[in-house]
Protein backbone atom coordinates (compact mmCIF):
# COMPACT_ATOMS: atom_id res chain seq x y z
CA UNK A 1 0.00 0.00 0.00
CA UNK A 2 1.70 3.55 -0.43
CA UNK A 3 -0.11 6.78 -0.56
CA UNK A 4 1.51 9.63 -2.90
CA UNK A 5 0.25 13.70 -2.50
CA UNK A 6 -1.07 14.42 -6.26
CA UNK A 7 -1.99 18.42 -5.34
CA UNK A 8 -0.84 19.77 -2.06
CA UNK A 9 -3.42 22.10 -0.57
CA UNK A 10 -3.26 25.93 -1.62
CA UNK A 11 -3.25 27.52 0.78
CA UNK A 12 -2.18 26.38 4.96
CA UNK A 13 -4.69 25.32 7.57
CA UNK A 14 -3.71 28.50 9.55
CA UNK A 15 -2.24 31.41 8.68
CA UNK A 16 0.89 33.10 10.80
CA UNK A 17 -1.42 36.33 11.65
CA UNK A 18 -4.14 34.08 12.77
CA UNK A 19 -1.40 32.20 15.19
CA UNK A 20 -0.17 35.66 16.25
CA UNK A 21 -3.52 36.83 17.02
CA UNK A 22 -4.08 34.18 19.19
CA UNK A 23 -0.78 34.28 20.43
CA UNK A 24 -2.04 37.86 21.34
CA UNK A 25 1.31 39.30 19.84
CA UNK A 26 1.59 43.03 18.73
CA UNK A 27 -0.87 44.28 16.23
CA UNK A 28 0.85 44.78 12.94
CA UNK A 29 3.28 41.49 13.10
CA UNK A 30 3.66 41.03 9.23
CA UNK A 31 6.10 39.16 7.12
CA UNK A 32 9.29 41.41 8.30
CA UNK A 33 8.98 40.26 12.08
CA UNK A 34 11.83 38.10 12.38
CA UNK A 35 9.52 35.50 14.52
CA UNK A 36 7.08 35.04 11.12
CA UNK A 37 9.32 32.07 9.88
CA UNK A 38 9.11 30.41 13.32
CA UNK A 39 5.44 31.03 13.46
CA UNK A 40 5.16 29.44 9.88
CA UNK A 41 7.16 25.95 11.14
CA UNK A 42 5.12 25.69 14.09
CA UNK A 43 1.76 25.54 11.96
CA UNK A 44 3.47 23.04 9.11
CA UNK A 45 4.40 20.95 12.28
CA UNK A 46 1.08 21.15 13.81
CA UNK A 47 -0.46 20.30 10.94
CA UNK A 48 1.27 17.44 9.71
CA UNK A 49 1.27 15.62 13.43
CA UNK A 50 -2.49 16.17 13.44
CA UNK A 51 -2.83 15.05 9.78
CA UNK A 52 -0.90 11.78 10.12
CA UNK A 53 -1.93 10.77 13.90
CA UNK A 54 -5.38 11.05 12.69
CA UNK A 55 -5.54 10.50 8.91
CA UNK A 56 -6.69 13.77 8.18
CA UNK A 57 -6.49 15.79 4.97
CA UNK A 58 -7.24 19.75 6.66
CA UNK A 59 -7.09 21.48 3.83
CA UNK A 60 -8.36 19.87 0.30
CA UNK A 61 -5.71 18.24 -1.41
CA UNK A 62 -5.37 14.95 -3.50
CA UNK A 63 -4.03 11.78 -3.19
CA UNK A 64 -3.26 8.57 -5.25
CA UNK A 65 -3.77 5.16 -2.94
CA UNK A 66 -2.35 2.42 -4.63
CA UNK A 67 -3.14 -0.98 -2.77
CA UNK A 68 -2.58 -4.64 -3.68
CA UNK A 69 -5.62 -6.64 -4.72
CA UNK A 70 -3.91 -9.10 -1.88
CA UNK A 71 -4.13 -6.75 0.60
CA UNK A 72 -7.90 -5.93 -0.01
CA UNK A 73 -8.58 -9.73 0.17
CA UNK A 74 -7.08 -10.29 3.52
CA UNK A 75 -8.56 -7.10 4.96
CA UNK A 76 -11.93 -7.50 3.41
CA UNK A 77 -13.86 -4.71 2.18
CA UNK A 78 -14.80 -1.66 3.05
CA UNK A 79 -11.28 0.30 3.16
CA UNK A 80 -10.62 2.94 5.43
CA UNK A 81 -9.12 5.41 2.83
CA UNK A 82 -5.52 6.68 4.96
CA UNK A 83 -6.89 10.36 4.61
CA UNK A 84 -10.47 11.52 5.25
CA UNK A 85 -13.42 12.95 4.82
CA UNK A 86 -12.99 12.61 1.49
CA UNK A 87 -14.53 15.07 -1.06
CA UNK A 88 -14.76 12.54 -4.32
CA UNK A 89 -13.29 10.19 -6.30
CA UNK A 90 -11.02 11.16 -9.13
CA UNK A 91 -10.36 8.15 -10.99
CA UNK A 92 -9.76 4.56 -10.24
CA UNK A 93 -7.39 2.76 -12.12
CA UNK A 94 -7.03 -1.66 -11.78
CA UNK A 95 -2.96 -3.04 -12.93
CA UNK A 96 -1.94 -5.96 -13.43
CA UNK A 97 0.50 -8.17 -15.75
CA UNK A 98 -1.77 -7.25 -18.78
CA UNK A 99 -2.07 -3.96 -18.29
CA UNK A 100 -3.90 -0.87 -16.92
CA UNK A 101 -7.86 -0.75 -16.83
CA UNK A 102 -9.68 2.39 -16.48
CA UNK A 103 -12.83 2.07 -13.78
CA UNK A 104 -15.40 3.90 -13.50
CA UNK A 105 -14.99 6.29 -10.18
CA UNK A 106 -18.67 4.95 -9.26
CA UNK A 107 -17.37 1.00 -9.21
CA UNK A 108 -16.12 2.32 -5.65
CA UNK A 109 -19.12 2.84 -3.31
CA UNK A 110 -18.23 5.30 -0.94
CA UNK A 111 -20.30 4.69 2.54
CA UNK A 112 -21.92 6.77 5.01
CA UNK A 113 -18.85 6.46 7.29
CA UNK A 114 -16.49 7.53 4.06
CA UNK A 115 -15.13 4.03 3.64
CA UNK A 116 -14.55 2.53 -0.08
CA UNK A 117 -16.05 -0.85 -1.25
CA UNK A 118 -14.90 -2.12 -4.21
CA UNK A 119 -16.51 -3.70 -6.68
CA UNK A 120 -15.00 -7.14 -7.22
CA UNK A 121 -11.91 -7.13 -8.47
CA UNK A 122 -9.34 -10.08 -9.64
CA UNK A 123 -6.91 -12.09 -6.99
CA UNK A 124 -3.98 -10.05 -8.37
CA UNK A 125 -3.05 -6.91 -9.42
CA UNK A 126 -2.99 -3.19 -7.81
CA UNK A 127 -5.77 -1.21 -7.23
CA UNK A 128 -4.94 2.66 -8.19
CA UNK A 129 -7.35 5.36 -6.33
CA UNK A 130 -7.32 8.94 -6.80
CA UNK A 131 -9.31 10.94 -4.74
CA UNK A 132 -9.58 14.69 -3.19
CA UNK A 133 -9.76 15.15 0.83
CA UNK A 134 -9.91 17.49 2.81
CA UNK A 135 -12.83 20.06 5.03
CA UNK A 136 -12.61 23.00 2.47
CA UNK A 137 -10.32 25.29 0.38
CA UNK A 138 -9.05 26.92 3.55
CA UNK A 139 -9.01 27.64 7.07
CA UNK A 140 -12.65 28.95 7.65
CA UNK A 141 -13.78 25.54 6.57
CA UNK A 142 -12.62 23.73 9.41
CA UNK A 143 -14.89 22.36 12.32
CA UNK A 144 -14.53 24.38 15.01
CA UNK A 145 -12.70 21.26 17.42
CA UNK A 146 -10.12 21.03 14.48
CA UNK A 147 -8.86 25.09 14.29
CA UNK A 148 -9.06 25.34 17.86
CA UNK A 149 -6.43 22.08 17.82
CA UNK A 150 -4.55 23.23 15.27
CA UNK A 151 -4.22 26.98 16.74
CA UNK A 152 -3.43 25.07 20.43
CA UNK A 153 -0.77 22.92 18.96
CA UNK A 154 0.98 25.24 17.13
CA UNK A 155 1.42 27.26 20.23
CA UNK A 156 2.57 24.54 22.77
CA UNK A 157 5.49 23.78 19.72
CA UNK A 158 6.85 27.42 20.32
CA UNK A 159 6.91 27.22 24.01
CA UNK A 160 10.17 25.68 25.05
CA UNK A 161 9.27 25.93 28.50
CA UNK A 162 6.27 24.01 28.58
CA UNK A 163 7.27 20.51 30.39
CA UNK A 164 6.01 17.62 27.37
CA UNK A 165 6.57 15.13 30.30
CA UNK A 166 2.96 17.28 32.32
CA UNK A 167 1.24 18.12 29.50
CA UNK A 168 1.05 15.36 26.55
CA UNK A 169 -1.31 12.41 26.53
CA UNK A 170 0.33 9.09 26.58
CA UNK A 171 -1.59 8.14 23.99
CA UNK A 172 -0.30 10.19 20.83
CA UNK A 173 2.34 12.48 22.84
CA UNK A 174 0.08 15.78 22.06
CA UNK A 175 -0.63 17.62 24.59
CA UNK A 176 -3.65 16.54 26.79
CA UNK A 177 -6.18 19.62 25.93
CA UNK A 178 -5.46 19.11 22.09
CA UNK A 179 -6.12 15.28 22.30
CA UNK A 180 -9.07 15.69 23.99
CA UNK A 181 -10.07 18.12 21.14
CA UNK A 182 -8.99 15.64 18.61
CA UNK A 183 -10.79 12.37 20.05
CA UNK A 184 -13.74 12.50 17.70
CA UNK A 185 -11.79 12.48 14.42
CA UNK A 186 -9.24 9.33 15.95
CA UNK A 187 -9.78 5.89 13.91
CA UNK A 188 -10.20 2.68 16.05
CA UNK A 189 -7.89 0.11 14.04
CA UNK A 190 -8.33 -4.05 14.63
Amino acid sequence: MSLTLLTPPAAPALSVPELADHLQLASGFCETDPLWPRLYRAIASATSAIEHHYDLALITQSWRWRIDAEHIQRVGKPLAPPRHPIQQIDAVQFERAGGTTSLDPASLTLTARKELIPADLPLTGTLQVDFTAGFGPDWNHLPADLSEALRQLAAHLLDPAEPADKSTSALNAFPAQVAALLAPYRRLRL
